[in-house]
Parts: C-alpha cells; structure tokens; sequence
C-alpha cells in the first residue's frame, strides 16, 4: 500500500467538531501530508463507523470494516474526554490534548474492548502506531485505561512498547495495573 494520507473534514455528529481527519501513520509526531480521497466527513460509511464505534455496536463496525478496510485508518477529531477515574493520570501522562483518534483509539477511549478487538482483527500492522494528542499511541491508552485485552492483542500485533509519547512516557511506564504490567514484562517484543 502506498505511503498516502488523507485530509477530510472531521464527522460533524454527536461528539465530533469540525478539523481534519488524517490517514497514515508518520514516523516523527507531526501530521501527515494530504492529497485527495474519496472518503469525505459526509460519507454515509464515515459516519455510520464513528456513530457505531461511539454506540458500541461491533456487527455494524465488522461489517463496515469488511467492505471498506481504510477505515481503520481514518482519525476523527472530535470532543473527547478521558474517563472522570482516570482524568488526571491521563492529563499528566497523555497530556489534556486529545486531538483526532482512529476508530480503535475511539473504542479504546470509551472502553468498549470488543469493537476495539474487531477493529484490530482488520487493522494492517503498519497502522497499529497511529499517534493521538501529545504523540500518544494505542498502546499507551491502553494500559493508561488498563485494557488488558487490548492491551495483550496489541502486544501480540507487535507494537512498539518502548515508543515515548510527547510527555517522555512508554506504555512501560504507564503500566499502574498488575496484569497489565506482567503483560508488558512477560510478552516478547516482537
């Protein structure tokens, strides 16, 4: 697949505001360059994955996902909160920042672990690292949410655990739970 990214209007329903919807992991935390697509914010497909992420509703994500596989790739920038529990570790480690999300990133974040596993199953490996906010990655959500499943299907796809986001941390170091820490410890980096 070739190395492209995509600059769409952001989904201008329920939590989403309106900014860029970026494809294409890049190496360094910036964001990417853009050229056309036909995938638009008005998309019938665009807005009924983000609305079944945020809905929780997995055979609708599978199906969508089964047709249309850049759609894992797709970030939406939207009104995102962390959870009240985790609000301020998530200010001090992720930063306040959200910014635009994948669908998985948006599935991690609200804590629906089976979409997220759905959107992992389809998801290339090369496009696991997507960066969020202050040069967040999936993983470091993850474990900051304490999303053991996620967390191991991540490791199990190889994902970087020793990337440092913006603030400095990995996911390493984000690990507070006990599972999640020997999940991190005891899994190899492949």
């Amino acid at each position: 697949m070739a190395n492209t990214t995509h600059d769409i209007p952001a989904v201008a329903t329920g939590n989403a505001t309106k900014g860029p919807l970026l494809c294409r992991k890049e190496t360094s935390c910036q964001n990417p360059t853009t050229t056309s697509s036909d995938l638009t914010a008005e998309h019938p497909t665009v807005l009924q994955f983000f609305d079944s992420i945020r809905d929780n509703d997995g055979e609708t994500v599978r199906t969508l996902l089964s047709n249309d596989r850049r759609l894992t790739t797709l970030r939406v920038r939207g009104d995102y909160k962390y959870d009240r529990g985790v609000e301020l570790q998530a200010f001090k480690c992720l930063g306040a920042y959200i910014g635009a999300l994948t669908g998985l990133q948006l599935a991690i974040l609200l804590g629906h672990t089976g979409v997220a596993l759905d959107i992992l199953d389809i998801t290339l490996n090369q496009d696991l690292d997507f960066y969020f906010g202050d040069c967040n990655s999936s993983l470091h959500l993850a474990v900051l949410l304490g999303d053991a499943d996620v967390t191991r299907a991540l490791l199990e796809r190889g994902v970087n655990r020793n990337l440092k986001n913006g603030r400095g941390f990995t996911a390493v170091d984000l690990a507070s739970h006990s599972d999640i820490s020997a999940l991190l410890s005891s899994m190899p980096q492949l």
